[in-house]
């Protein structure tokens, strides 16, 4: 799952390629005070994935009501 995060968030310019764990420590921790089950993970990396391939204009843009 980090790997995943990781890889979206340097693709969104979060974090720096040179330093990524400057963020990701930050991030690990954040996520490590969660207690987060397999289904909790299973969603964050499919949030990750549709963010990838929104990226790649492989999605139709939604039109959410405000």
């Amino acid at each position: 799952m980090y790997d995943h995060i990781q890889e979206i968030l340097m693709k969104m310019n979060y974090i720096y390629p040179e330093n990524p764990d400057y963020a990701m420590v930050s991030i690990r921790n954040i996520f490590s005070r969660l207690n987060l089950t397999a289904r909790d993970v299973k969603i964050i990396r499919g949030v990750c994935r549709q963010i990838n391939l929104y990226g790649r204009g492989k999605t139709k843009n939604l039109t959410l009501p405000m």
